[in-house]
């Protein structure tokens, strides 16, 4: 069984691939740098449900497990951002596929995926959105483990 089911994800969130040579091409031709932001998040789990079919319920390869966060702008937790649902499927080794689909309120959505390691801080890659996170790339650094996480989105669009 691993470290800790919660150490999987936050949120939404971060393979820091991604942004890390985004360019934008000009109708010119001429290559600039995409503009990058940061949105910094706390993630906290509100909901989880595991779908384990290994002995004593224990997750094996294929299973499956879906949080859902309530997220905030501040680390005080009075500024409400927004919300993520993360569902994880567990591989063969210690690294999981996951994805998280936030949405934050009068922003628009983020999808979120990559390899989770199990680790207590990792990155996943930004590789969509809506409305202000259309077209946009990126990471998200999740930081944190049990049911608080800090999320830091670094949005290349």
């Amino acid at each position: 069984m691993r470290t800790s089911i919660k150490t999987l994800l936050a949120t939404a969130g971060a393979v820091a691939l991604a942004a890390g040579g985004v360019v934008v091409t000009s109708a010119s031709g001429i290559s600039a740098p995409a503009h990058t932001y940061t949105v910094h998040l706390t993630a906290v789990q509100t909901n989880e449900r595991n779908f384990f079919t290994g002995p004593h319920g224990s997750p094996q390869p294929g299973d499956h497990i879906v949080f859902q966060q309530r997220l905030f702008y501040d680390s005080e937790r009075h500024q409400l951002a927004g919300t993520a649902l993360i569902t994880c499927t567990f591989a063969f080794t210690n690294q999981d596929a996951c994805t998280a689909d936030a949405v934050l309120y009068h922003r628009g959505g983020l999808v979120v995926e990559g390899l989770s390691p199990n680790t207590p801080t990792f990155s996943l890659a930004i590789v969509g959105g809506t409305q202000e996170f259309a077209d946009s790339g990126g990471w998200a650094e999740v930081s944190g483990s049990g049911s608080v996480q800090t999320i830091v989105l670094h949005i290349a669009n």
